[in-house]
């Protein structure tokens, strides 16, 4: 049962976040990443929580770690463009959404972070 916990623990969290109880999730996702420290798409929750709490460096570090093992990844890139651009820090932001252009440059045409992406970009430059 213990093997599973983690996979319990992360469900969980993911309830939580919807009903947007962001602390709750948060201690939840942690608790579980203490069963699977590596596991992916925990780490990555933890990473989007701590950005929608404001902690936005935490946020970009997570995002930067994950980031290790496959320096080139389009949706760890957005993330990270995500939490710099909430930040506050546009020319960071800009910087890593370009490289997710790059990455998703020959992307289905209805895939939908793609196409996110690519609103970002033209949203992101209109600002002055």
């Amino acid at each position: 049962m213990q093997c599973y916990i983690y996979k319990i623990g992360y469900l969980r969290g993911k309830v939580l976040e919807s009903e947007g109880k962001y602390h709750e999730a948060l201690t939840t996702y942690n608790e579980s990443l203490s069963y699977y420290p590596r596991h992916f798409e925990l780490r990555k929750a933890i990473g989007k929580v701590h950005r929608i709490l404001g902690d936005y460096d935490k946020s970009i570090d997570i995002f930067k770690q994950l980031l290790l093992p496959s320096p080139i990844s389009g949706e760890l890139s957005f993330e990270i463009a995500k939490s710099y651009y909430a930040d506050g820090n546009r020319k960071k932001a800009l910087e890593h959404l370009e490289i997710v252009l790059n990455v998703w440059k020959d992307a289905d045409a209805t895939y939908k972070p793609a196409i996110e992406a690519r609103e970002k970009w033209i949203q992101w430059n209109q600002i002055n």
